[in-house]
């Protein structure tokens, strides 16, 4: 009976990933064709003051674990700092290792189109322990669509659609043509820093930037 064992398994996986092709969101999303120039800030998904002189972009993964913690750690910056520095989020789905990372991202993307993209971006970062594992988290993101007030059946369409997903790989081209090799990764005035260890080195970081105490 054991010689039957190994082509059994192979046949199980194969099925497995035969399946998975069929799930909303986990099949390997087309990054090739992003648009690797800086956009203008107008464009970009910005919290705090938009006109600021100093910009940190934040290269991210809604599915990724240590985003999530830098996730409150930014959300503190952005209130001490919110007038001085623009916060700008950028995607970069690790889809290698978290099956829904392009999904949620792009679920993101979604909920901008009905201006809610910071609303959404929150939502998957505080729940992220209840949709990650999730083999199809399409319903549990469209749960999220209406409790934001969301139309969940345009927010679900929109997901699919070739412009979000054009804006996802816009933002996946710029972090590869950077050298974004995890998440997350930071950009403070134009350089690509180590990420800081507590909220003190983040904002040593920013301070030296703007030139503060």
């Amino acid at each position: 009976m054991k010689r039957y064992a190994l082509p059994i398994s192979i046949l199980v996986v194969i099925i497995i990933l035969i399946g998975l092709t069929f799930l909303g969101g986990s099949s390997a999303p087309d990054y090739t064709s992003g648009i690797a120039t800086e956009p203008e800030l107008s464009q970009e998904w910005v919290r705090g003051n938009p006109n600021a002189a100093v910009k940190l972009i934040e290269y991210s993964d809604f599915q990724c674990p240590a985003c999530r913690s830098y996730y409150g750690l930014v959300k503190q910056l952005e209130t001490e700092y919110g007038d001085r520095v623009a916060f700008v989020y950028r995607h970069y789905p690790l889809y290698q290792i978290h099956a829904n990372a392009d999904y949620a991202a792009r679920v993101s993307e979604a909920a901008g189109v009905q201006g809610k993209f910071w609303e959404m971006h929150d939502q998957l970062f505080e729940s992220q322990g209840d949709w990650d594992k999730l083999l199809d988290p399409g319903k549990t993101f469209a749960k999220y669509a209406t409790e934001l007030g969301l139309d969940a059946d345009k927010l679900m369409s929109d997901s699919e659609s070739t412009e979000v997903r054009q804006e996802v790989a816009n933002d996946y081209q710029r972090g590869q043509r950077i050298g974004v090799a995890g998440t997350p990764t930071f950009i403070v005035g134009g350089a690509k820093i180590s990420n800081p260890g507590s909220l003190e080195e983040f904002q040593a970081v920013l301070n030296l930037v703007l030139g503060t105490k």
